[in-house]
């Protein structure tokens, strides 16, 4: 009988004896036919890590402004460390050109820590 079809046939019987019987057979005849060992599974496990913003690096705010008829004004904050300056920014930009619409952006930099 095949090595494949015995441990299938084991495995569909619920004859883990008989199924880890055929697995051992089935590694050896690969080894001796084929010359070597069958490849090795790879085992991943999940580490829970835990993301935090990273207190090295100034997080960045910005504001652009998308009002306008035809097409966006584009007008834009810069990048800014503060989200205050940024809507101090929006603010005046609004009682400048009466543009009520902005595309905010927060940016920062995410450190992964493994588990302690």
């Amino acid at each position: 009988m095949d090595l494949a079809v015995r441990r299938d046939d084991a495995r569909a019987r619920c004859d883990g004896t008989e199924e880890t019987d055929a697995n051992v057979l089935l590694r050896r005849h690969l080894r001796a036919a084929h010359g070597g060992t069958p490849a090795r599974r790879r085992i991943f496990r999940y580490v829970p890590f835990t993301i935090v913003q990273d207190a090295t690096a100034e997080p960045e705010y910005e504001a652009r402004c998308v009002s306008g008829d035809k097409a966006d004004c584009g007008a834009g904050s810069g990048p800014r460390s503060d989200p205050a300056d940024v809507e101090e920014w929006q603010r005046r930009h609004t009682q400048e050109t009466r543009h009520t619409r902005y595309r905010r952006n927060f940016a920062d930099y995410a450190l992964m820590e493994p588990p302690r």
